[in-house]
């Protein structure tokens, strides 16, 4: 998703105090490691997403639920809280065949109109995919997994988790990959970086950074000059 990305970089007095006995070569080259681990890393993530809502969407109850014509978003509610059991996301929300909300288990504050922004959910509801995304939910940005209900052939609602991007865990187990900073940068604004060696001129580079992944220089490693000297970074679109 465009202007979504996590940066990885090397704090600039870290990369002054390695030059005299570190080639530029091995920082740049930790920099790759460390942008192949994270991949690796989501890659994983979202294979995970994947695997758990749609164990969630082959529910028996869940597709008897969902192909109650007219169902009401309580009746909804009562099957969604059950399927805590195989995953308890921070996000769970049952979405009827058209793909409006029916029931927010978790009370998240998922807005209706927010689902027709999440990318790909069309290739749910026409093809029968099960998809991966990041995007805004309630009030923040959400790593998330919709898969479809089929029940009788026909596809009866969808079931959508996730949670939000940026939290202290989040940004942990990303750091946790990497012996360098990890943060995200969101619509150009950098989120609980997770580090505070950054500056402030140092966090106005980062924002402007390409994200996207058809963005030039997107997920390739620069050299920002700041006041306070060179800062190494890549940027790994999500």
């Amino acid at each position: 998703m465009a202007g979504i990305a996590v940066f990885i970089g090397t704090v600039n007095y870290f990369v002054l105090d390695a030059l005299e006995s570190i080639a530029r070569s091995q920082i740049l080259a930790a920099i790759e490691s460390s942008a192949k681990a994270f991949e690796r890393y989501e890659t994983g993530r979202n294979d995970l997403y994947r695997t758990r809502v749609a164990a969630m969407s082959e529910a028996a109850h869940l597709k008897a639920t969902l192909s109650i014509p007219g169902v009401d978003s309580e009746t909804a509610r009562y099957a969604g809280v059950s399927l805590r059991e195989i995953s308890d996301m921070p996000v769970i929300l049952l979405l009827d065949g058209g793909g409006v909300p029916l029931a927010d288990v978790n009370d998240y504050g998922v807005q209706s109109g927010q689902i027709a922004g999440v990318p790909g959910i069309d290739r749910v509801f026409e093809r029968g995919e099960t998809i991966n995304a990041v995007s805004v939910l309630g009030k923040h940005h959400v790593r998330l997994a919709v898969a479809p209900v089929i029940s009788g052939g026909n596809l009866v609602g969808a079931v959508l988790i996730g949670e939000p991007l940026g939290t202290s865990q989040d940004i942990e187990s990303m750091t946790d990959l990497s012996s360098v900073s990890v943060g995200l940068l969101l619509n150009g604004k950098i989120s609980d970086p997770g580090t505070e060696e950054i500056e402030s001129d140092v966090a106005e580079s980062l924002a402007a950074l390409p994200t996207g992944p058809g963005e030039s220089a997107a997920g390739l490693t620069e050299e920002l000059l700041t006041s306070d000297g060179p800062y190494f970074v890549r940027t790994v679109p999500l």
